[in-house]
């Protein structure tokens, strides 16, 4: 009871023990009396004795459920192939760049070019290595036309996904491709137009514990993403897709620009090339093979040896077979008899067709050709000749059964 004899609510025990009880609600042991926290928060004893589980991964040391990432490239540099072959992988549950993938239903909404993505996963279905003998798995396409601008149009988006989850208990992997052909009208330089949908996606992501891949296009230089700065601000990986050494038998980089949480850190790189691959429907109406792009996955090493012989291209000038003309010769060899598998390859074909093995310029010196081969073989090198059936076959060592 106050001084002037009225009741004081505040001092009253069963006010007392509401107090205690909001205390313990919002995990304050410091709460003022009488006042009513703003924020649910964690004390320190809290964070520090917390026994849950740690953070889910999708992909080891890179992606992470409920998170958002951004795959930005130039045109037709590779980003879509870099996303259906991340797809299939994590998908199938088979390790991706030698990381493991926590297996789980993907879904890939085409909304830029739905037809090539299916063929491109027709192509990898019919002769990927690992892909091309799986009778199923739980990888989806959509060409369903989605809108994530305006009004209402966010929550049609995360009903269609819940929906799709609710059907599919294991969906991990949303693939947006792309998010300009995602979000029609976008002013991309307008933080106003795109904070909206960034947060909705990190708040959709967050919510229904599933990672979500934005694929996106860079500035002219390739340097930088397009749009606003508020894009890379809330996604909490970026990775710029760029060609390194660029052609057939190529090399194409992924680079981890950001990466909010987990230790793969920022200038990390994972290496691949496109291979064109007959998708398994034949000829068209003017009798042409349908083909689609195919990742092939490369090592650090591989990586080296394409950027190797690309760098020394401007030896090849068959004047005189130098050390460094050899050293040529051997790295554009070991890259084409690599794509040829245990085979191998005819020797004669080789040296009758240096053009195959980008060694054109070498035409009329084919006995270096010849010349670099045999001295591999005699010296213990990476190359070794065999004879099937009376023909001479070049092959890599450490391909041989």
């Amino acid at each position: 009871m106050s001084n002037d004899g009225s009741i004081d609510y505040l001092s009253t025990p069963h006010h007392q023990d509401g107090l205690k009880r909001e205390r313990e609600r919002h995990k304050l042991q410091d709460i003022d009396e009488g006042v009513r926290p703003a924020f649910d928060c964690f004390s320190w004893e809290n964070i520090r004795d917390d026994q849950g589980q740690p953070s889910r991964k999708l992909v080891q040391g890179l992606l992470l459920y409920g998170d958002v990432s951004l795959l930005a490239a130039q045109p037709n540099v590779g980003k879509s192939a870099f996303a259906v072959d991340l797809g299939l992988y994590v998908s199938s549950g088979e390790p991706w760049h030698t990381r493991q993938v926590d297996q789980c239903t993907v879904l890939y909404v085409a909304a830029e070019s739905p037809l090539s993505i299916n063929q491109r996963v027709r192509a990898a279905c019919w002769n990927h290595p690992i892909f091309k003998d799986k009778r199923t798995i739980p990888f989806y396409t959509t060409q369903d036309d989605i809108c994530l601008m305006g009004p209402g149009r966010m929550s049609d988006f995360k009903m269609k996904i819940e929906a799709w989850q609710r059907s599919h208990h294991d969906l991990g992997l949303v693939i947006v491709d792309t998010l300009r052909s995602a979000c029609p009208g976008i002013r991309e330089n307008d933080a106003d137009d795109v904070s909206p949908i960034m947060q909705g996606l990190s708040v959709l992501a967050r919510s229904l514990g599933i990672h979500i891949m934005l694929i996106h296009h860079t500035t002219k230089t390739g340097e930088e993403y397009s749009g606003s700065g508020v894009i890379g601000a809330i996604v909490d990986t970026i990775i710029f897709v760029r060609n390194e050494v660029e052609g057939e038998h190529g090399c194409i980089v992924a680079t981890v620009e950001k990466q909010r949480q987990l230790p793969c850190g920022k200038q990390e790189e994972f290496y691949y090339t496109i291979e064109s691959a007959e998708t398994g429907r034949g000829a068209d109406n003017f009798g042409d093979i349908e083909t689609a792009a195919m990742v092939k996955q490369l090592s650090d090493n591989e990586a080296e040896c394409i950027r190797k012989a690309s760098n020394e291209d401007s030896v090849i000038n068959g004047a005189t077979l130098t050390e460094s003309l050899k050293s040529t010769i051997m790295n554009k060899l070991v890259i084409f008899l690599r794509t040829k598998g245990r085979k191998g390859h005819l020797m004669e074909d080789i040296l009758e067709f240096p053009e195959q093995i980008g060694l054109q310029h070498l035409s009329r010196n084919k006995t270096y050709i010849k010349s670099v081969i045999k001295e591999s073989e005699s010296k213990g090198g990476v190359v070794k000749i065999t004879e099937v059936d009376g023909e001479k076959m070049v092959i890599l060592k450490d391909m041989m059964v």
